[in-house]
């Protein structure tokens, strides 16, 4: 979804700095649009480096109206990245996202294409959910959440100053 996004945004004139492990992924995903997308070293794990990628888009742009994180399902470069996953443990991970790319439940096309949508609205959602299967993931995890509460309810109350 990344590499749909990134071409939407760029298709529709908004700027785009890209972060990714391996920036020259993004040159191969993207070609002919490296002059306009600069692209910028990111593993999501390392503090700096996130500080350093948000620098680099307000220092080229002045400021950042949108920030997309979309580390853990990205696939930017996921093929290149392989024989790098493998020596991190990482790999079987990585080659299961290059085998199933293209048959997952969620079209990335449209998935980019609501995200600019939605980046214009004045009270966007705080969480996004896209696709049928992060809905039902998301409400079998709200539903488990509801039901603890419920069950240990008088417990948890149990420890204000003054018990409920």
């Amino acid at each position: 979804m990344d590499r749909e996004l990134t071409a939407a945004a760029l298709a529709q004139g908004d700027q785009v700095v890209a972060a990714a492990r391996d920036p020259r992924a993004v040159a191969v995903a993207l070609p002919g649009a490296a002059d306009s997308l600069p692209a910028v070293p990111l593993d999501v794990t390392d503090q700096e480096q996130a500080a350093a990628a948000a620098a680099a888009g307000i220092e080229r742009f002045g400021r950042i109206d949108v920030l997309v994180n979309n580390a853990g399902y990205g696939l930017f470069g996921a093929v290149e990245e392989i024989s790098d996953a493998e020596a991190r443990g990482q790999g079987p991970v990585r080659r299961l996202r290059v085998r199933h790319r293209g048959d997952q439940s969620g079209d990335p096309a449209k998935a980019a294409a609501a995200i600019l949508r939605l980046a214009t609205e004045p009270e966007p959602p705080l969480r996004l959910q896209l696709g049928s299967d992060c809905v039902s993931l998301v409400e079998g995890k709200l539903g488990f959440v509801a039901k603890e509460v419920d069950q240990w309810r008088a417990w948890a109350l149990s420890t204000d100053f003054r018990s409920a």
